[in-house]
């Protein structure tokens, strides 16, 4: 994959992951998607942890992300990243 990341909106990535959950193979779709599969694993696990697929918050501690809980107070914990 060269270049620019792809961005997909949280809807888009809940169809992704509803077809991954569907059986369909995680290679086959991310290659179709532009993506590296273990990005679709993540959004698996950030949905199972956080509830959603909102981007983290820009800057947040390293050393939260990496206990994979990390939620902005200041935004009622809408934010969350997994590391």
């Amino acid at each position: 994959m060269v270049g620019r990341k792809p961005r997909f909106s949280e809807q888009e990535k809940l169809s992704m992951l509803l077809r991954m959950q569907n059986g369909e193979n995680v290679s086959r779709l991310a290659d179709e998607l532009g993506i590296h599969r273990q990005r679709l694993y993540a959004w698996r696990e950030q949905l199972r942890t956080c509830g959603n697929l909102m981007p983290s918050l820009p800057g947040a501690p390293k050393e939260a992300a990496s206990r994979g809980t990390a939620r902005s107070a200041s935004l009622g914990g809408r934010f969350c990243t997994v590391g």
